[in-house]
């Protein structure tokens, strides 16, 4: 999967990745059914977020920990901190921490219950969904980096 990946220089402290799949590229998402949100729609910032439980072992555990130990070769430069999108809080599982999509301060992350668009601000704690997420780059703030996980949808549905 690594050496598939794009690594493009989009702007100041951003690089996107994508996936080359034959001609194209694309975004590289990843689809994870039943995960548990203990703390439902959070505010960082101005930023909304959603911490969910992974299990691990699993294959996006195994993704994210592949990707996240070889950003600074990915981005050639070596010299920064992991600020990992893990981190463990007692009395849960390994909890990761994903992105609501934005543009212009508009909400364009789906929820979906029942195949009906409800608001994101409708996300119940303490509950299981669906989320369709996007590792959508690396970001680097003064001499750390990590990754940067975008939520496209969460759905009570199968995705």
């Amino acid at each position: 999967m690594i050496e598939n990946l794009i690594i493009k220089d989009c702007k100041k402290n951003f690089y996107q990745i994508n996936v080359k799949d034959g001609n194209e590229f694309r975004n590289l998402i990843i689809k994870l059914n039943d995960c548990y949100l203990p703390f439902g729609l959070e505010t960082y910032g101005k930023k909304y977020i959603i911490n969910f439980e992974v299990e691990v072992p699993s294959e996006f555990n195994d993704l994210v920990r592949n990707l996240e130990s070889k950003l600074g070769e990915l981005i050639g430069n070596d010299s920064y901190e992991l600020k990992s999108v893990f981190h463990k809080k007692p009395k849960y599982k390994l909890l990761c921490k994903g992105h609501l999509k934005n543009n212009n301060n508009m909400i364009i992350t789906k929820f979906q219950v029942n195949n009906k668009d409800i608001s994101v601000f409708e996300i119940v704690k303490n509950k299981k969904y669906n989320l369709e997420l996007e590792i959508s780059g690396i970001w680097i703030f003064k001499n750390t980096f990590g990754l940067y996980i975008n939520i496209n949808k969460i759905s009570t549905n199968n995705i």
